[in-house]
């Protein structure tokens, strides 16, 4: 929702931590540059809006962000001024009101993703924190506060847990292809699915060649074994390619015959109604 007062959190942060935080960082704008003069000191960087989820850059996105948060020293790029290096200290606080916000891989383990699903309050609630906010008492409670926080069984690199919110986030920056091959991971009846089942599932929006590649593999489908498929009117044949859906440790070290009857144990007709039911 708009109108949440979610820069308020940001400018008393701003006021607690004052010439170390990076407010109304142009995080799009970093990624896309490489100018990072602004992180120059800060042990945390504020982005107010961002929307790049269903971006045609994500996948890019992905690996930028990740090398900008992960980094263990950062090369500070400023515009117009010499290049030196830090310890990369800072950690990014992002808001959005998008559904779809950023890019992330399914399996990341850096970025903790909540919702807010409390409404707008009325005009006093804000008017009262926003007098709170320009009190020096106030923020210099905010400090003292954190100051005897108890953080002693914080796990500064421990996995942030898979919340409904990121779950979610994950899902709707899919491409409708990517949908479809984690739909086939959940749903396939059998352990083994073809390229040709794949392409029937995908239909013509399927991406090609290596952005497939990459769909697949992010999907957690394995590569198992190719061989020859039915001769073509023009007397060539297709390679059928098998992958695993589940189980990739048991069906890599399988016989061909083996995978090829996995195919075959269910009927098109059988596998395309658990596919599409529900």
């Amino acid at each position: 929702s708009h109108g949440m007062g979610r820069n308020w959190i940001a400018s008393v942060i701003g006021r607690v931590f004052v010439g170390y935080v990076a407010l109304a960082f142009d995080l799009n704008g970093t990624l896309r540059s490489g100018y990072n003069g602004l992180l120059a000191g800060k042990i945390l960087a504020v982005v107010d809006e961002i929307d790049e989820g269903n971006s045609q850059r994500k996948y890019q996105i992905q690996q930028e962000l990740k090398q900008l948060i992960t980094e263990e020293t950062r090369t500070i790029n400023p515009k117009y001024a010499r290049q030196r290096q830090e310890w990369n200290c800072c950690r990014i606080l992002i808001f959005s009101n998008s559904p779809a916000a950023l890019p992330l891989e399914d399996d990341d383990r850096r970025i903790y993703v909540v919702q807010c699903d409390m409404g707008p309050q009325p005009p006093e609630y804000y008017h009262q924190r926003y007098k709170l906010r320009d009190d020096p008492a106030f923020i210099a409670s905010v400090a003292q506060f954190l100051v005897q926080r108890n953080i002693s069984h914080f796990n500064a690199g421990g996995r942030p847990p898979m919340t409904q919110a990121k779950a979610e986030l994950l899902d709707r920056c899919r491409s409708e292809a990517e949908q479809t091959l984690h739909k086939a991971v959940a749903k396939w009846p059998v352990d083994v699915i073809t390229n040709e089942e794949l392409h029937e599932l995908m239909g013509e929006e399927r991406p090609k060649g290596l952005a497939l590649r990459h769909a697949i593999d992010r999907a957690g489908l394995v590569r198992l074994r190719d061989w020859k498929g039915t001769q073509s009117s023009f007397g060539t044949r297709t390679k059928v390619t098998a992958y695993a859906v589940r189980n990739p440790a048991i069906w890599k070290t399988a016989s061909l015959d083996a995978i090829r009857t996995e195919v075959g144990r269910i009927e098109k007709a059988e596998k395309e109604e658990a596919f599409y039911r529900g």
